[in-house]
């Protein structure tokens, strides 16, 4: 599943807003979920994925742009940090 994730973070503008909305979603909830599962997406490189998408700036939709904050929470929140 990270990798999965990962290819949608980094293709966000192939797949548009709603997806990327949808899989960010689930790698908050997962993090919030489970917090040991971090390092595991972390080494998927899934917190870089989702941040270079967000720097760019290529997110399509108000549902992409309104599922930001809940996942900087999450990856900012974690054991580990972000």
């Amino acid at each position: 599943m990270p990798f999965c994730l990962c290819t949608i973070f980094r293709r966000s503008k192939d797949f548009g807003g709603g997806v990327f909305s949808l899989a960010a979603t689930v790698m908050s909830d997962l993090i919030h979920k489970d917090p040991t599962c971090y390092s595991v997406l972390d080494a998927a490189g899934l917190p870089n994925a989702f941040l270079d998408a967000i720097m760019v700036g290529v997110l399509p939709s108000a549902d992409a742009v309104a599922c930001i904050p809940q996942c900087l929470d999450a990856l900012c929140l974690n054991n580990l940090g972000l």
